[in-house]
């Protein structure tokens, strides 16, 4: 028993305004615009399910498709809706009706124009237009009857046939194309169908009088790089009909900083010296001879710029500094400076002098006072406290 059809399609929901030709759909599958294997196809009816039966113009999608008249209203929002379908034989001459139109386009003429050749292959050279290709065409890359190396050579050719092909070399910016006779008029060329791009540029480095150099050699010469634009010798690059300038020398750059070491009132300085004032660096902006950095936390003044500043002085331990050497066991030391930061020894004078008694080594006392105070030190070890009062010790 034969299939029996659907005479209508409800799916999902529709919207469309008063007076509007664009319906759209929620959860709808109203097909491609191609029409292979929709439901819906032009010249079905929507509108059904309001008592309408207005002519679908075109699916434009599962979701949109626009009628051929306004509708009539109300406007409804993603409501039920219902599309008549055409009949089986109405729909079969839609569709055949559409297929021809495809066909009209000069395609189908072109080909049933083609006389057909052993191992040939049909292939478009342009819309509604037709050749063959031969499988030697095909397996064996760039096909053409005749190769020239300039443009001009091709002038020999201007009398061929239609579809006659010469290979021209270089057609003047160095990319090779092929050109075919399109009629059989003297000089009825097609346009070039390209086979190489341009020819680039051929670095040479540094210019020379000893070298021949080709068109697009390039070459540095004068802090500037140059292209060449014909074969020459000796001629040194500027700009002109042999070469063509690619990139010029930038500007000089700006001066960088110099440094000059710690600031000397009696230095005269230029812009840009940098200096080491009060543990900070600064720049200079303008000469001067006799005008100090300011003190911070001033930044700046007439003369200096503040270019680095001193970080903050350290309070962990480990930064009191003695002698690199000349020391040993028991000298005495003492503070160096009034920032508590140096150490220096002390000399068994300068020990005597600070703290009024005699140091002794080996019981000899250099003293010659009358009375003096000392500790005696015999082979390293104290042995006592004496008082000279005359030459003998008590």
């Amino acid at each position: 028993m034969a299939a029996i059809l659907p005479s209508s399609y409800k799916e999902g929901t529709a919207t469309v305004a008063d007076g509007s030709t664009a319906v759209t759909g929620i959860n709808t599958f109203w097909g491609t615009p191609n029409g292979e294997g929709n439901p819906i196809l032009p010249g079905d009816w929507f509108g059904v399910h309001k008592g309408y039966a207005i002519r679908i113009a075109s699916i434009e999608g599962n979701g949109a498709l626009t009628l051929a008249n306004p509708w009539p209203g109300p406007s409804q929002t993603d409501a039920a809706y219902e599309v008549m379908l055409q009949s089986d034989n109405a729909r079969m001459a839609t569709s055949t009706r559409q297929l021809l139109q495809q066909l009209m386009n000069g395609n189908i003429t072109a080909f049933s124009g083609l006389t057909g050749q052993p191992n040939t292959v049909p292939y478009f050279t342009g819309p509604g237009a037709m050749g063959l290709l031969t499988r030697q065409d095909l397996t064996q890359g760039v096909n053409y009857d005749v190769q020239v190396d300039a443009l001009a050579d091709r002038a020999a050719c201007d009398l061929q046939v239609p579809g006659y092909a010469v290979l021209v070399s270089d057609v003047g910016d160095g990319r090779a194309a092929i050109y075919s006779k399109v009629t059989a008029s003297s000089g009825d060329w097609s346009d070039p169908a390209y086979i190489t791009g341009p020819r680039g540029l051929n670095w040479k480095c540094v210019w020379s009088g000893a070298t021949a150099y080709e068109k697009d050699d390039a070459v540095s010469y004068n802090n500037a790089s140059w292209i060449a634009l014909v074969d020459n010798t000796n001629v040194a690059p500027v700009a002109g009909a042999t070469w063509g300038l690619l990139a010029a020398r930038g500007a000089t750059g700006a001066t960088g900083v110099n440094p000059r070491g710690a600031y000397d009132n009696a230095t005269a300085y230029a812009v840009t010296d940098s200096v080491l004032h009060n543990g900070s660096t600064w720049i200079a902006i303008a000469a001067t001879t006799g005008n100090a950095p300011p003190n911070l936390p001033t930044t700046s003044n007439t003369w200096w710029q503040l270019l680095a500043q001193k970080g903050t002085d350290g309070t962990g331990i480990g930064d009191v500094v003695g002698p690199a050497g000349g020391v040993a066991t028991d000298d005495f030391a003492a503070f160096n400076s009034s920032t508590g930061k140096l150490i220096k020894k002390l000399t068994d004078v300068q020990v005597n002098d600070r703290i009024g008694m005699e140091y002794l080594k080996g019981g000899e006392l250099s003293r010659s006072s009358a009375t003096v105070i000392g500790i005696a030190v015999l082979e390293g070890k104290k042995s006592g406290v004496f008082v000279k009062t005359s030459a003998a010790f008590t």
